[in-house]
């Protein structure tokens, strides 16, 4: 057998090989592409979620502070408002 039957054997085993695992080749490559599609979404949507867990922090801090500051300014408003009532409740008793 010369070396160019053995040439032209290979080639042909060669392409019944390929034609044989070529469809299972298609369905991997398509499913790999389909996973990788898949993880790609994870993990952009885990990005998200980090920036909107640091963003819902940064507000749980920012409200965190108010409360005390605008518990303070309604307990200031209601000592001025009683002091208010004070001063005007004995002249609004004589008047009536």
């Amino acid at each position: 057998m010369s070396w160019n039957a053995v040439v032209i054997n290979l080639y042909l085993l060669y392409l019944s090989l390929y034609e044989l695992v070529s469809p299972f080749l298609f369905v991997c490559e398509s499913r790999i592409t389909k996973i990788k599609g898949a993880e790609s979404g994870a993990l952009k949507a885990n990005e998200k979620l980090l920036e909107y867990s640091v963003a819902l922090e940064t507000i749980n801090q920012d409200l965190d502070r108010k409360v005390p500051e605008r518990t303070e300014r309604i307990r200031k408003c209601e000592a001025y408002r009683r002091e208010i009532m004070e001063v005007l409740s004995p002249p609004l008793s004589r008047m009536t």
